[in-house]
């Protein structure tokens, strides 16, 4: 599974910090993770249940992000009916 997984976050977990850094919303999960080195350990604080929680959390490897696709292989938008 993925590190959020192996730390016991949950599905319907709501991370509030990470690393002591308050989390906004998704993208800045991202950046503080990011902003690490794979293996770094980071403290977890998350919100479950009516209740806050804390664990640590042991950064993988980040994921290729790969070539966008080419427009050829796009399909169209759809049209809306008239």
């Amino acid at each position: 599974g993925s590190p959020a997984n192996t730390a016991g976050i949950e599905p319907g977990d709501v991370i509030l910090k990470i690393d002591g850094k308050t989390v906004a919303e998704g993208k800045s999960v991202q950046d503080i993770v990011r902003a690490h080195k794979v293996k770094d350990i980071l403290k977890v604080t998350y919100w479950r249940e009516g209740e806050e929680k804390t664990t640590d959390m042991t950064i993988g490897e980040f994921p290729e992000l790969g070539e966008p696709p080419k427009a050829d292989k796009v399909a169209p938008a759809p049209q809306p009916h008239k």
